[in-house]
C-alpha cells in the first residue's frame, strides 16, 4: 500500500515520533506502530507530504484509536514527495464539516475534552477552514510551545489548543523564536486560499475531574504556498 504522510507530531519523548497517512486511492488513514523513532525520521526526511509504501494491518484497539496499523519499519519503501495537488487531494478526501462533526458530536460545548465513556469512531480528521479562522498563539505558561485559537465551521470556539506539529513547532520555536514570530506566521497563513488543518485526540489523559481524549493540531497545511523549513525534518 502507498499512503501519503499528512502528520508528524511531537511527543514529551523526543526520541519518537508519531505520524499518519492517508491511502489515496480509499481515504483510509493509517497511524503506523510501533512509532517511529527520531533518527530514522531523520535519515528518512520523513515529513508531511512524503509517500510511503509498505504493509500496514490493523492492530487490535478500543476506539477512537482505529488507525493505528501494525507496520514493519525495516520493509518500508520511501518515494520522496507527493506533488501539491496530489497532497491536498488527500486531505480534501478525509475534510469533515467541523470537529464536533467530526468527532461525532461528541465534544461538549465548550469544552475540549471528549469523555472516555463516549469513544468516537476514529481518532483524527481534517477540517478545511479559512485563513483567519486560526490564530497562532504563545502559551502563556510555557515559552517553548506555541497553541492554535480556532474559529471553526459551525462558529464554535476553541482557545489554546495544543499544537504538536513538529515542523511547525520547531520552526516557531528554533528558528523563529522572536517577539514577532506570532504576526509573522499568522500573517503568512492569512495570505493563503486554502487552509486544512488536521485535528488529533490525545491519549486517554486522567487530571482531576477530566477523564477523555483531549482535541490536539497536528498540522496547518496551507495552499497555494507554504513555508518550506516547516516541511522537512527539524
Amino acid at each position: 500500500m502507498k499512503v501519503i504522510v499528512t502528520d508528524l507530531t511531537r511527543f514529551g519523548n523526543k526520541e519518537i515520533v508519531c505520524t499518519a497517512a492517508i491511502e489515496p486511492k480509499t481515504g483510509q488513514c493509517v497511524r503506523p506502530m510501533p512509532y517511529f523513532s527520531c533518527n530514522d525520521c531523520k535519515k528518512r526526511n520523513v515529513h508531511p507530504g512524503m509517500i510511503i509504501e509498505g504493509e500496514f494491518s490493523p492492530v487490535p484497539c478500543t476506539p477512537p484509536h482505529l488507525e493505528d496499523s501494525k507496520c514493519n519499519f525495516s520493509s518500508l519503501k520511501f518515494h520522496g514527495p507527493a506533488t501539491s495537488l496530489e497532497f491536498e487531494g488527500v486531505l480534501k478526501m478525509t475534510v469533515v464539516p467541523s470537529i464536533r462533526k467530526g468527532f461525532q458530536n461528541l465534544i461538549p460545548l465548550g469544552q475540549k475534552v471528549i469523555p472516555a465513556l463516549t469513544p468516537p469512531k476514529l481518532s483524527i480528521i481534517t477540517v478545511a477552514l479559512k485563513p483567519e479562522q486560526i490564530k497562532v498563539v504563545d502559551d502563556a505558561y510555557n515559552p517553548e510551545k506555541i497553541k492554535l485559537h480556532i474559529h471553526d465551521n459551525d462558529v464554535t470556539d476553541y482557545a489554546y489548543i495544543a499544537f504538536t506539529d513538529l515542523g511547525f513547532h520547531h520552526y516557531a520555536i528554533g528558528e523563529q523564536r522572536d517577539a514577532n514570530r506570532e504576526s509573522r506566521l499568522n500573517d503568512f497563513v492569512i495570505k493563503q486560499r486554502h487552509v486544512y488543518l488536521r485535528v488529533g485526540l490525545s491519549g486517554r489523559d486522567s487530571i482531576g475531574s477530566r477523564d477523555g481524549d483531549l482535541i490536539q493540531a497536528n498540522g496547518i497545511y496551507t495552499f497555494p504556498d507554504y513555508l518550506g523549513k516547516v516541511r522537512t525534518y527539524p
